[in-house]
């Protein structure tokens, strides 16, 4: 079931008291610089899809330097599309590089150059990795994403290994360090907004490693929010498939999630539903 409201800008379940609410808990976290990870909660079809539109529309304006309150850096990573992929840090690191190439605005250009390569680097490394191990598996090495990992940008991965900052060949958890200290370079001037979607509809295994990674990359990492489109009845099923039927997923799901937002059928505006379709009557 597909909501009606995915089919229109029309806000026809009214949904913005819902984005407003979420807005107003986005901007009091960034006002103390607190971290965190929350999620939308509803089932497939109830439209969470068109609030987390809206809400970023909305949120876009407010980081915009037109409006001189530039304080959100918002990147929107779909994991679903991305889920055949052996290693979910690829397809993150290659989502902040994608978002900063699109969005001239999103980091000065004074850094950018440097941010880029650096989340190159680290995409890099993470790719061999992934490749390696795909390969071990199945003898194929997928180039899926190569090109966002590997052309992001004039200050290249070759410049910063010159330097003697950065080895392609780290191990995994120096990587995950390397990408964790860019992080933190970029949450100190604004608050990281880190939007994943469609993690209910991933294969069963690749849901926990994206949650898992998640948890891995921002912890310990201030001013930073992860905010996460989830189905938690189906995810819950997914974690007992995985790990087994007696799994507490309560508990497991409170490791990653602070808190939950449910998003309910909405209520029908009539008005603005028969002005939007009256030619069907």
């Amino acid at each position: 079931m597909i909501s009606i409201n995915e089919y229109t800008t029309d806000d026809l379940l009214n949904r913005q008291p819902f984005i407003d609410q979420v807005k107003n808990i986005i901007a009091l976290l960034s006002e103390q610089n607190r971290s965190t990870c929350f999620a939308i909660n509803g089932k497939w079809g109830v439209g969470k899809t068109y609030v987390l539109n809206k809400l970023e529309k909305q949120l876009k304006v407010i980081q915009s330097e037109d409006t001189n309150t530039d304080k959100y850096m918002l990147f929107h990573y779909n994991c679903w599309q991305y889920d055949y992929y052996e290693e979910p840090l690829v397809a993150i690191v290659a989502t902040m590089l994608d978002t900063i190439d699109e969005d001239e605005n999103l980091i000065s250009s004074d850094s950018k150059s440097k941010i880029k390569g650096l989340l190159k680097a680290v995409g890099s490394a993470f790719l061999i990795n992934a490749n390696n191990a795909i390969e071990k598996k199945t003898g194929f090495n997928p180039q899926e994403l190569v090109d966002i990992v590997t052309d992001a940008g004039k200050y290249s991965a070759e410049q910063i290994e010159e330097d003697h900052k950065y080895d392609s060949n780290f191990i995994f958890k120096s990587t995950l360090k390397k990408l964790q200290e860019t992080l933190k370079t970029l949450s100190k001037d604004k608050t990281i907004i880190f939007i994943v979607d469609e993690l209910d509809r991933c294969l069963p295994e690749y849901a926990v490693k994206v949650l898992e990674r998640l948890h891995h990359v921002f912890e310990d990492i201030s001013n930073v929010q992860v905010f996460l489109s989830i189905d938690k009845g189906q995810l819950e099923h997914i974690i007992k498939n995985t790990f087994g039927k007696e799994t507490k997923t309560e508990k497991y799901l409170a490791k990653f999630i602070n808190f939950y937002l449910n998003l309910d059928e909405g209520s029908l505006d009539e008005a603005l539903f028969d002005n939007k379709f009256s030619y069907y009557t």
